[in-house]
């Protein structure tokens, strides 16, 4: 069937391969858009209106993962949560009553 198409197995990408040049594009696309960004900002900061920043120190700040990771253990964690599940619960049973 795929030889009716001009399709054979050679001729064939492989769904990793597309993968791949998708992220890739994107990841392009996406440090284009920072460049344009931060070169709208260069003359501000020619002019010493902010401060000057590299585009690779622009980009990392923008692209890196603001998420923090606790060090915490869980058994810590509960236990910080403990006063607030309790609030919580005393104030639902006072709606309940009401």
């Amino acid at each position: 069937m795929h030889s009716h198409y001009g399709i054979n197995r050679s001729s064939r990408v492989r769904v990793k391969d597309i993968n791949k040049l998708l992220i890739g594009a994107i990841k392009k696309e996406s440090e284009d858009s920072l460049w344009d960004r931060w070169v709208r900002l260069c003359p501000y900061m020619e002019l010493g209106q902010i401060k000057f920043i590299s585009f690779e120190d622009y980009k990392k700040a923008l692209i890196e993962s603001k998420v923090k990771v606790s060090k915490k253990t869980s058994e810590e964690i509960i236990a910080e949560l403990m006063p607030v599940i309790a609030a919580h619960e005393t104030t639902q049973n006072k709606r309940s009553l009401d």
